[in-house]
């Protein structure tokens, strides 16, 4: 009974935290010129045969930016792929060992 209190008690505590990060994302997605779509095709252009693992938008150094996890064929490493939601220009690609994060799929 303690256990179920408790568990329902954080539930209702998180909420707000939700809801606030679900509207920031809402609002950085408002920002963004690029769609994640086509973001997503962007970073894809820049590895052949890619496979998009993980997909987040943020705000980071005052800029609006898509971060795909991408795995390539024949390789563990995971290449990250920073685009600019604004312009649609490449930030960065750089190529790093699988984190719990990146093996989890996008929806």
């Amino acid at each position: 009974m303690l256990k179920l209190l408790a568990t329902i008690l954080s539930l209702f505590l998180l909420t707000p935290a939700i809801s606030k990060a679900g509207a920031i994302k809402g609002s950085l997605l408002k920002q963004a010129s690029v769609t994640r779509s086509e973001a997503r095709t962007i970073a894809l252009s820049q590895i052949q045969d890619g496979k998009i693992l993980h997909t987040d938008l943020r705000k980071e150094h005052g800029k609006i930016i898509w971060f795909f996890d991408v795995s390539r064929p024949g390789t563990k490493k995971i290449t990250a792929v920073q685009v600019d939601a604004k312009s649609g220009n490449i930030l960065s690609l750089s190529a790093h060992p699988p984190t719990h994060q990146s093996e989890q799929k996008t929806k």
